[in-house]
């Protein structure tokens, strides 16, 4: 289970503000609503300072976090877009034990370049379209991934570059709802 991933994504999150001169700003979003507390205690319990978005944003997500926040715990529904739009870079979960990965078209759709761990069976095809135009990534463990974020992070012109390709990746799998109806307008058309 994606739970299961947990204590690899804190080790994880600590290696990043160990290692990082300025470490960034995670934010973590659980897939499952009965993970959110859990999440914020497990973050706390490893002495990072931790926001929940339900405590600091308000329903039009005005607000401001506090200003040691290492980690904001997205602990909303129906948000992903919200959550997408603050990151540089996003990590896609159920990809570092064997479940196959979760979707990666959402962060792509808004130009978000993607890393995941290992397991991507669930996404295959996404996954290698993506990988093929620069715009994704799959590592083979977690100390190959973090080394990989700190790595992006640290150097802002790959970031950039893979950035630039996350959003040409987006723009090329645009209009695909148009595309079809135009194939299917001579079939649709009335008799006459």
């Amino acid at each position: 289970s994606v739970e299961n991933e947990e204590p690899a994504l804190l080790g994880m999150i600590r290696a990043l503000h160990r290692q990082m001169p300025t470490p960034p700003l995670i934010v973590w979003v659980p897939r499952s609503p009965q993970r959110f507390q859990a999440v914020a205690d497990l973050l706390r319990g490893a002495g990072l300072p931790v926001a929940t978005r339900s405590a600091c944003l308000g329903p039009d997500l005005a607000g401001s976090l506090p200003p040691d926040c290492a980690v904001l715990v997205g602990d909303s529904l129906g948000e992903m877009n919200f959550y997408y739009s603050l990151a540089d870079l996003v990590f896609v979960g159920a990809s570092l034990n064997d479940d196959g990965g979760h979707n990666i078209i959402e962060p792509l759709a808004l130009g978000k370049p993607v890393v995941m761990g290992p397991s991507i069976f669930g996404i295959t095809f996404p996954a290698q379209e993506a990988a093929a135009a620069g715009a994704f990534e799959s590592l083979p463990d977690a100390t190959a991934l973090t080394a990989r974020i700190q790595t992006l992070l640290s150097e802002p012109d790959t970031l950039t570059a893979m950035s630039a390709q996350a959003a040409g990746f987006c723009t090329a799998h645009k209009g695909a709802a148009a595309r079809a109806l135009r194939q299917l307008a001579p079939f649709l058309a009335p008799d006459g």
